[in-house]
Parts: C-alpha cells; structure tokens; sequence
C-alpha cells in the first residue's frame, strides 16, 4: 500500500516547527518525520539528525514524501537535488505544500545559465563537469556554455557531442569580454 510520509525540518534549536506542521494534512500522512538539526555536534543533534535517515529507510516505490517547504528538506540545494534524483530513480514521489507542486515535480530557483571552464583545470575535468550538468534531470534544461581560449574544431565538437547549448571563445580583453556578455544578455532575454 502507498504512503504518504510528512517531514518537517528546523535549523535551529531557536526555530518552531509548527508552522510547517500546522499546513501538513496530518489525516493524510502515516507519519509525520521531523528534525531540529543545529551545527553543533551533540547526541540531541545526533538524533535529530537521523530522522531524515529514518524516513528514507521507510520509503518505498509509490510513496509521497510530503513537506511544508522544498528547502527544508535538504540540508542545502545540492543535498536537496541529490535527495529528490535519488527519490525519482526509486520511484518516490514528492510533494511540497508551499508550492503546490504536483508530485514528481520541482519548482524552485534554477540557475538561467551556467558557464563552465573547459580547460580548468583539464579539459578532461571540464568536460566531467559538463556530463554531471547535463545528465542530472533538475539541471539538464538550464542552458549550459562552455568558455575556452581554445577555437579547434575538435573542442567545439566534443562539448556539442556531451549536449552543451553553446561555445564561447574567451575574449582577451575587457571590452571584449562586455562585448561578449552583453550579446549573450541580449540573445538569452529574447527566449
């Protein structure tokens, strides 16, 4: 049988955990995880800390997580993208209250761009980079440019073959470099 599971985070022993327990439909969540996590290391936090690890021990495919705020449920935007990815290949749904969001989806503040370096520090590491962007589901839409003094062929070709959305030739100096960025401004404000 599906469940619907309920977490609640605070960051601060300071911080009330009503608020977003009071929007969580309590009749409609089996139980109801919550966390008062501080940065300091002590047995309370210890414990606190491990109710996360105790709802995701409990998931199964086709269970809800539910949470009053997207935020809370990670300890920060990469750990909340690595929880949500690892909710999705599992099969685990997930719902945020503050968004009304529908299960399965994310709304939350995505970078527009991003520009990776190929050549720092190697073009190996570069194109690493590149790979890890563009197979994550939550960032693979956001249009990723690859910057580089290099104009071969080969390069260009091998960043399109790994799915960037564009190449750019660093410019040398500082009016080129405006030049450059206010062109991007320009063509990415039209989409």
């Amino acid at each position: 049988m599906n469940k619907i599971f309920g977490y609640a985070r605070v960051s601060t022993l300071a911080q009330n955990l009503d608020t977003q327990l009071d929007v969580l439909p309590k009749e409609s969540c089996n139980e109801i995880f919550q966390n008062k996590i501080t940065g300091l290391r002590t047995a309370t936090a210890d414990r606190n800390r491990s109710a996360l690890e105790q709802l995701i021990a409990q998931l199964r495919p086709d269970d809800t997580v539910m949470v009053a705020r997207f935020f809370r449920l990670g300890r920060g935007r990469d750990h909340l993208i690595s929880l949500l990815g690892e909710f999705t290949a599992k099969g685990i749904h997930y719902l945020g209250v503050d968004s009304a969001t529908p299960a399965g989806q994310l709304e939350m503040d995505l970078p527009k761009m991003i520009l990776v370096d190929l050549y720092l520090p190697s073009a190996e590491q570069g194109l690493g980079v590149l790979h890890a962007i563009k197979s994550h589901p939550h960032y693979k839409p956001v249009t990723t440019l690859i910057l580089s003094w290099s104009n071969r062929f080969e390069d260009i070709t091998q960043v399109f073959n790994y799915s960037a959305d564009g190449y750019l030739v660093k410019p040398t100096n500082y009016q080129d470099w405006i030049a450059e960025l206010s062109l991007l401004d320009n063509y990415y404000q039209r989409e």
